[in-house]
């Protein structure tokens, strides 16, 4: 399953993890507590990628070895084998004989070596080895009970896992769309108290600020239909007390910056898109539309879906305030290499201008805003200013069509 960065996977395998442990105490109150057979346990290995360093092949191998040690000291099991899929393999068959029980398996950011290294030259090295890791997974399918794998795209899907075909692909479920994220619901039955506290301080009513938090972090939807609000920017504001764009900063903006977007196809970037379900699916990192490759990281969320007799149609959209402005501001940045504080006075100034009908001004805004880009990133056509311009106006929330 694939989600955005910061919206809950790695609560979710944490919670995975604890039920198959038995540790019944731990959901005492909780829809599931008499729910679950607690007298079944499982040993459970958990392995988090997330947290690597993947800038050489090396890198990932060390990093990896270090993981199945630590996992062969918890289970107080040697592992004697040289290569990294073959000690992964005995782990796993060691832990079943030691427990005469069938291994429950918790990846979590199986793609992290790969978002890493989008343009490294050695990318489809390090898709060529997690492979042959996560191969193993397969041939030693008698020794499992159950396999959960998450990460943040699905670029990697057709490489890594056409050696490991038998999981089933849980992104765009439609019953598993709120598995992770707040729904609506969640947050006027769970935060009322924070709510008000926030209200209170922003001189808000309820209501009012109750539709902030709806416009700048809810709108995400793997289905279509129910909406989803980002958990960590949600918990984040009633926290601290202040709308922010704390997901967008610190959850993929290296991937977005470092990965080469079409310059010249800004405009669908930031209006609504349409994709098919077969581009979605079947995407590779070396040949994926901007439009999938900015859903898959959480810039872009599923509006709607159109199923075809042939073909399914997903139309994109950009969820809500917080990614639009900080999106935006980010390809603003990528572009033109132009501090964020004057993106920001260039599109107040423009809207205003806009507004008064000075095109005297406006164009003179323009002319200021265009001429610091450096002459190393200068497009060599027309159409790489019509991309800047276009984010300028977009920023400026003014309206742009052909």
């Amino acid at each position: 399953m694939s989600r955005p960065q910061r919206f809950g996977k790695s609560l979710l395998l944490s919670t995975m993890e604890e039920l198959f442990k038995g540790n019944k105490k731990l959901f005492k109150g909780l829809y599931i507590y008499d729910k679950w057979d607690w007298n079944e346990k499982y040993p459970v290995i958990t392995i988090n990628l997330g947290g690597g360093k993947y800038n050489t092949l090396d890198n990932l191998e060390n990093t990896l070895t270090d993981i199945l040690d630590d996992l062969g000291e918890q289970f107080n099991i040697e592992l004697k084998r040289k290569t990294l899929p073959q000690r992964f393999r005995e782990l796993i068959r060691k832990i079943h004989e030691k427990t005469n029980k069938k291994v429950v398996i918790l990846i979590d950011e199986y793609d992290q070596p790969i978002i890493s290294n989008l343009q490294s030259k050695d990318l489809n090295g390090f898709q060529e080895d997690l492979g042959n890791f996560y191969q193993i997974l397969k041939v030693n399918d008698k020794f499992i009970k159950f396999i959960f794998i998450t990460g943040i795209s699905k670029f990697a899907h057709v490489s890594l896992f056409s050696k490991l075909n038998n999981l089933d692909d849980l992104s765009l479920i439609d019953e598993f769309n709120g598995i992770c994220g707040y729904a609506h619901e969640d947050l006027t039955s769970h935060f009322q108290d924070y709510i008000q506290k926030l209200a209170n301080k922003l001189e808000y009513s309820h209501k009012n600020v109750l539709n902030e938090i709806k416009a700048f972090y809810d709108g995400y939807s793997w289905n279509g239909k129910e909406k989803l609000y980002n958990p960590y920017s949600t918990l984040l504001c009633l926290k601290h007390g202040k709308f922010s764009k704390k997901w967008f900063n610190s959850g993929t903006p290296s991937v977005l910056s470092e990965y080469p977007l079409n310059t010249h196809s800004i405009k669908a970037l930031c209006e609504p898109s349409i994709v098919s379900d077969d581009e979605l699916e079947n995407s590779s990192v070396q040949n994926i539309k901007d439009e999938i490759f900015l859903f898959q990281t959480g810039y872009l969320t599923v509006d709607g879906i159109n199923r075809k007799k042939r073909s399914t149609l997903y139309n994109l959209k950009i969820p809500n305030l917080e990614v639009k402005n900080a999106l935006l501001e980010s390809l603003l940045r990528q572009y033109s290499k132009i501090p964020t504080n004057d993106i920001i006075e260039y599109a107040e100034k423009l809207l205003e201008y806009t507004i008064d009908g000075n095109c005297e001004k406006i164009v003179k805004t323009l002319g200021d805003y265009l001429s610091p880009i450096a002459s190393d990133i200068r497009g060599k056509d027309e159409r790489f200013y019509h991309a800047l311009i276009f984010l300028l106006l977009f920023s400026a929330k003014i309206h742009v069509h052909n």
